[in-house]
């Protein structure tokens, strides 16, 4: 659903006439958050919680912050490839160069929409130091 929503939203920006709704871009997402997306969440929130079971404050920020340095730019890379390679525009080259210049700004967004959600369910849930 996130890509239908996101292409509905690139396709009003544009001014250009309007392009389909590319099904095999969703398709990919679908398949890339079923069979990779997942399993790796899923192994690396379990680390992080035997490594740091607590919900206190330090623990909660340590899990956040290596979330956005560590498995965040991570899978942005691995979604990057898979979104070149259905496009066929993939090249480890070209993926490379996609790194470099789209995953500085990736890794911002993210922090700036993430990192205020972890501080908000530290105050709701009224962690404590």
């Amino acid at each position: 659903m996130s890509d239908y929503f996101a292409q509905t939203i690139e396709r009003n920006k544009s001014d250009e006439e309007k392009k389909a709704i590319a099904q095999s871009r969703i398709l990919t997402t679908f398949l890339v958050g079923l069979f990779v997306f997942g399993p790796a969440a899923n192994w690396w929130y379990s680390t992080m919680f035997k490594l740091w079971p607590s919900t206190t404050l330090l623990p909660t920020l340590i899990k956040a912050f290596l979330g956005q340095i560590l498995f965040g730019p991570a899978f942005t890379t691995i979604f990057f490839a898979a979104g070149m390679i259905q496009s066929g525009t993939f090249s480890f080259m070209r993926w490379i160069n996609k790194i470099k210049n789209d995953l500085p700004k990736v890794a911002a967004s993210g922090a700036g929409f993430w990192m205020p959600l972890y501080l908000d369910y530290l105050f709701i849930n009224g962690v404590k130091p």
